[in-house]
């Protein structure tokens, strides 16, 4: 399995593709990663062969080095680090190179972990020397790396052997890890003193992973401040145009309110106009005819009086003829009995003849004075009665015409004031036009000037969203070179790397030789703390040997 999936990133995409558990049946998805840590996890609880967890410890570093996907998988579950961490903090039964192997597995978690990973960097960091310590992780890693299991694997028989009574052989590693362990044992160690905040770049099928969370914060800072501001003002210039629209909708919506309130106004005004004018002719034509009336009255008036004197001077005239031919016939009455009585006289006495005559003429004559003053009366009376009815008729004539005089002013009086409230109607309903039109064309400019604002404005907002643009396609092109230059530096920063792993497998090689010659050579890690300067002159004795070699 380790030599499948050992620097193979198809093969272990593969790997981690194969999981356990139907997770439609509710049941939980177990990874790969995640089955091989739990036999470790198990194998480390029960203190099983210690062949069997160094396997699972080969095929986990092999595995998740330089893989960050992995890594994170592996993290998704805490309990793997604790354990871990107890196995390096207690005692294990087959020494250090268990210990040592999983304090390198937590290095390996360590190293290519990242800010997004289950367990942040920063907080494994903080776990790993709270629960663990930098001391002990460099003794385990230096322990591991002396063991002679891993020392002299070169020239330690990797094979059965004769060994009797059924004993297994000691051979625990595989060639291509001890030549992995050998290769990164430098960079793993020096990995707990990493900062949390700088992560390591891994190319993974040519796709980079990892970089400074720094430089990515900050770039994703930038870039998230750029679509925002990008978005903002697509959302001013969308606002913006929304509020052109609806003030346009707005200016279209009001100038036909007002056409239509104006069509209105006409409207109502042209019907007062023909109200008034209906009404004006109502009351010209009740003039008219008020007028035929009192004219038909006064006539009427004027025939009744001349009917009404007539037929009293009817009245009067056989009243007194009536009276006359009674005087007259009185008269005659008289005269006959007094023509009898003085017939009788006569005849009685002649000597009162004279006396009969005087008397009879003098009762003639007051017959004749009664019956002229009784007609005279009677006459004055009738005449004292025409003139009264005369008056009468006169009075009422005079009253009908002043009352209708008086109606034909009140009459006028109206159509004058219903003229005058007409005129003031119509010079109010034209102020009001007037007002509302001067108002429309003051909004239709206010209207205007806003349109040509947000006209304004919109242009502003494309030239700043312009510029917006082409100052985020300039940090864009900014980051771009960061990028490369941070490529540029991480290469150089391997190339160091490979040549502190060169010097640092030419001084293995030259403790040997001092071994082998009899000398005492200290196994901690002085020579990764010495100077610059004195890895420069074992450089330079490199170089006079390989001449001195080419030479030979």
């Amino acid at each position: 399995m380790l030599h499948l999936v050992f620097d193979n990133s198809e093969a272990k995409n593969m790997a981690m593709a194969v999981t356990e558990g139907d997770e439609k049946n509710g049941e939980e998805v177990v990874t790969s990663i995640q089955t091989v840590a739990a036999h470790l996890i198990s194998g480390l609880n029960r203190e099983q062969d210690s062949r069997v967890v160094v396997g699972y410890l080969m095929l986990l570093l092999g595995w998740l080095f330089e893989d960050l996907d992995a890594v994170n998988d592996f993290l998704g579950e805490g309990s793997n680090t604790q354990s871990l961490i107890q196995a390096v903090n207690h005692p294990y039964p087959s020494g250090d190179v268990v210990q040592g192997l999983c304090a390198m597995l937590l290095g390996v978690l360590y190293e290519f972990s990242t800010k997004d990973s289950p367990i942040p960097r920063a907080d494994l960091h903080n776990i790993l020397l709270s629960r663990m310590g930098r001391e002990r992780y460099i003794d385990k890693m230096s322990k591991l790396r002396s063991d002679p299991l891993i020392r002299d694997f070169e020239v330690t028989p990797q094979k059965l052997g004769n060994l009797g009574s059924g004993k297994l052989p000691d051979v625990y590693f595989d060639a291509t890890f001890v030549d992995f362990l050998k290769d990164n044992y430098s960079r793993i160690l020096r990995s707990i003193d990493r900062d949390p905040g700088l992560e390591i770049s891994v190319v993974s099928n040519g796709i980079q992973k990892g970089v400074s969370r720094e430089l990515v914060d900050s770039l994703r800072a930038q870039l998230t401040e750029k679509d925002q501001a990008l978005q903002e003002a697509q959302v001013r210039v969308e606002t913006i145009g929304r509020q052109l629209g609806q003030e346009q909708a707005d200016h279209r919506r009001t100038r036909e309110t007002t056409a239509m309130e104006l069509a209105r106004i006409k409207q109502v005004n042209e019907g007062m106009q023909r109200q008034h004018d209906a009404e004006l002719r109502n009351l010209q034509s009740r003039v008219t005819s008020l007028q035929e009336e009192h004219q038909k009255q006064d006539e009427q008036t004027r025939r009744k009086t001349e009917s009404l004197v007539a037929t009293l001077e009817q009245q009067h005239k056989k009243q007194l003829d009536e009276a006359q031919r009674k005087a007259d016939a009185h008269v005659a009455a008289l005269e006959q009995q007094h023509k009898r009585r003085l017939e009788e006289v006569q005849r009685d006495a002649t000597s009162r003849v004279t006396a009969l005559e005087q008397e009879l003429r003098k009762q003639i004559d007051q017959a004749q004075e009664i019956a002229k003053t009784q007609a005279a009366s009677q006459l004055e009376e009738h005449r004292k009665q025409l003139e009264q009815a005369r008056k009468t008729a006169e009075s009422d004539a005079d009253r009908v015409r002043h009352r209708a005089e008086a109606d034909m002013a009140d009459l006028k009086a109206t159509i004058s004031r219903l003229e005058v409230d007409l005129m003031k109607a119509k010079k109010t309903k034209l102020q009001e036009i007037q007002a509302v039109r001067e108002e429309l064309e003051e909004k239709a400019r206010e209207q205007e000037t806003l349109v040509v604002k947000l006209e304004a404005n919109a242009k502003q907002l494309e030239k700043d969203l312009r510029e917006t643009r082409e100052k985020a396609m300039q940090d864009d092109m900014a980051a771009k070179k960061a990028e490369e230059d941070r490529k540029t530096t991480q290469n150089e920063l391997d190339d160091l790397l490979m040549v502190f792993g060169d010097l640092e497998e030419k001084v293995a090689k030259y403790k040997a030789k001092l071994r082998e010659l009899g000398e005492t050579v200290s196994d901690g890690e002085d020579e990764d703390e010495d100077s610059d300067e004195e890895e420069e002159r074992d450089e330079d004795d490199e170089k006079d040997e390989a001449k001195s070699d080419d030479g030979k």
